[in-house]
């Protein structure tokens, strides 16, 4: 009985005008459709069955698809109170059904020879009440299975919710430990580019010490300087006072020249020691060249 369907139609006359009532009863099968109708207008009853494969004739000369037809026949026949596109038409040995076209014509998509029936009101009545039954009985199932899903909803709900709220306090936690670690990190880099500068300090102060270290070697050429000197000015006791003056600045410009050379020479040799004795020996000669001159 799940493919009964009672419902009723307008019944159009041969002016094609609505004069009455079809309440028509289809029990679909694989291979046919069963219909019983009742007439309000004439209280009879009659009975016909339509072949499926006589609407896949149908179909084949509206060049349709059988499957699309058979979908269309049933909207026509199912629907409360009919299509608007279609009428329908009993007689007491027929019952046809017209699609109207955009343009006014009507094409028959079915007809059906009947049969009176004397109680075929009470099948009608008898089968709406089963359909009704079953329908029933589907609309319970179907109520108790939307109570379940609400239950199930319910839960999916309150396990969201929670999910919810546990990301929420993961993240504060996780940002919180983010921070701590971010600022650690912070920390860290600033004792490393402090340690970075104090090394540079402690490198520049170096370089300063080194360059001081070559004074040694300076005041010791002075002394030896002064000891030459003597010697020539003992010589010439009638020096001016402008080589005098000359004299006393021998020994600045000796410590820049010597500084000089041992820079250049260590640089290409890498013997420091070799590099100052080189440069003690340019600066005898050059003191003697000096002294010489004047």
């Amino acid at each position: 009985m799940n493919n009964c369907v009672v419902n009723s139609l307008p019944n159009y006359n041969d002016s094609y005008i609505p004069s009455g009532t079809i309440v028509i009863q289809t029990l679909w099968t694989d291979e046919s459709i069963v219909m019983s109708v009742y007439s309000t207008n004439g209280k009879q009853g009659y009975r016909g069955t339509l072949l499926k494969s006589k609407l896949s004739a149908t179909a084949d000369a509206l060049e349709t698809d059988a499957s699309e037809f058979l979908v269309d026949v049933k909207l026509a026949l199912c629907t409360p109170n009919g299509l608007p596109t279609f009428t329908y038409h009993l007689t007491s040995e027929s019952f046809k059904f017209c699609k109207v076209t955009d343009a006014g014509l009507r094409i028959t998509y079915g007809e059906v020879d009947l049969v009176e029936q004397t109680d075929a009101v009470e099948q009608i009545l008898l089968n709406s009440i089963k359909s009704n039954e079953e329908k029933q009985i589907q609309i319970d199932a179907l109520r108790l299975e939307i109570s379940q899903l609400n239950e199930t909803y319910d839960c999916m709900k309150s396990a969201l919710e929670k999910c919810v709220d546990e990301k929420v306090r993961m993240e504060n936690v996780l940002m919180t430990k983010f921070a701590a670690l971010l600022n650690a990190k912070k920390d860290k880099i600033a004792e490393l580019e402090k340690t970075i500068r104090n090394r540079s300090t402690i490198a520049v102060d170096d370089d300063f010490e080194s360059d001081g270290s070559d004074s040694d070697l300076d005041y010791s050429s002075q002394s030896h300087f002064r000891e030459r000197s003597s010697i020539v000015a003992s010589t010439s006791g009638n020096q001016s006072s402008d080589n005098v003056s000359v004299l006393a600045a021998i020994p600045k410009r000796r410590n820049q020249a010597t500084n000089e050379t041992i820079k250049e020479a260590s640089s290409t040799s890498g013997n420091v020691e070799e590099a100052k004795t080189d440069s003690m020996d340019i600066y005898e000669r050059d003191t003697e060249v000096m002294l010489c001159d004047m």
